[in-house]
């Protein structure tokens, strides 16, 4: 009767540990599928809008090389909120995306989007209509100055019918991703490398003494010509303006450059990390937030991304997030820290090889 009791007990063990080691797999499970799903749901709409996206060299984009998390906005063929005042759409959409970083906010460290229609006329809620970039012109010392004007740029903090675009509260923004709060750019270029800027830096074969690539506060000049060492496909970063340039014409004293717009890059690498709902509901309880955490996933540098097998961000995270240090460095507890999951994608753009 004892060994029959003793049994009983022991198997009622086993299935109370049986049923609690499955109970929590499924917990585990439940979770990665979660942020999986906002994973999944941010990567298709990020892909619609950038297959989407207005590549023409002469509108713009704002895609700033920044410490920390990345942001974008660019025009696209996708379908956007229009207010009352905003009139017809043209069939076109300002779309942005970004990590919300205002603390009063009830979107803080949580990925944004933005789809504002664009009207046929300068007005609604995007605060301007569909603008082209437009050279400022002579100077008054007669050299041509290729730098847009700033109401023909996407850039919020030079562009004041974009002024609404720039606040972390603009109503503007809508939450994608409740639980993604690192977000970062980089770009494969047509070259076969990579870079956080999109020009191609590396000098092709055969391209001779000149110089194949500049980086310059500010946009290139007429003077910026032959007698300065360009030739036709040089290539020039405005590293303020973040837009690309390429030579089409070195001629002393009247060189031209045109924007390039998208036409070295061939994708888009986007790559998120995020927490799944349960794991967000534990952070807010416990009064924390996701800011150090954000820290501790370093940006990519050009050292990364030179290696001859490159170092992408999603790699490079998730080294850091299975270091022994990590949970110390974001402040979160152990077992959060650990539930962080990174996700990475290349969108590839249908746009056309520049020509000089």
């Amino acid at each position: 009767m004892l060994v029959t009791l003793a049994v009983f007990v022991l198997l009622m063990v086993l299935n109370a540990e049986l049923v609690q080691n499955t109970t929590a797999a499924a917990g585990l499970s439940r979770k990665r599928l979660d942020i999986d799903e906002q994973a999944r749901f941010i990567m298709d709409c990020l892909g619609q809008d950038l297959a989407r996206m207005v590549s023409r060299s002469d509108v713009d984009s704002y895609f700033p090389t920044q410490t920390g998390n990345a942001q974008m906005l660019f025009y696209s063929e996708v379908p956007g909120y229009a207010d009352a005042s905003a009139g017809a759409s043209c069939g076109v959409s300002l779309v942005g995306y970004r990590v919300n970083t205002s603390s009063a906010s009830a979107n803080y460290n949580s990925l944004e989007r933005c789809g504002s229609a664009v009207g046929w006329s300068a007005s609604g809620s995007g605060g301007s209509g569909m603008v082209f970039l437009t050279p400022k012109g002579s100077t008054s010392g007669g050299v041509f100055n290729f730098e847009p004007l700033p109401n023909s740029t996407l850039s919020p903090s030079t562009n004041p019918d974009l002024a609404a675009w720039k606040g972390a509260s603009s109503t503007l923004y809508q939450q994608i991703g409740a639980g993604v709060f690192r977000f970062s750019v980089c770009y494969l270029l047509r070259d076969g490398t990579y870079s956080t800027i999109p020009v191609l830096q590396k000098t092709p074969s055969g391209w001779g003494s000149s110089p194949f690539y500049a980086s310059q506060k500010g946009a290139p000049t007429s003077s910026s010509d032959s007698g300065s060492g360009y030739a036709g496909g040089s290539r020039w970063y405005d590293s303020t303006g973040y837009r690309g340039y390429i030579c089409t014409d070195a001629t002393s004293g009247s060189a031209v450059w045109t924007p390039l717009g998208w036409g070295d890059v061939s994708a888009v690498v986007v790559t998120v990390a995020g927490l799944d709902n349960a794991s967000l509901g534990i952070i807010h309880s416990m009064k924390l937030d996701l800011l150090a955490a954000a820290k501790a996933l370093p940006d990519i540098g050009t050292s990364d991304l030179g290696q001859s097998s490159p170092l992408l961000p999603a790699q490079k995270w998730t080294d850091v997030i299975q270091s022994g240090s990590f949970a110390t460095s974001s402040g979160l507890p152990v077992r959060i820290a650990g539930a962080i999951r990174v996700y990475e994608r290349h969108f590839y753009l249908h746009t056309r090889t520049p020509t000089p």
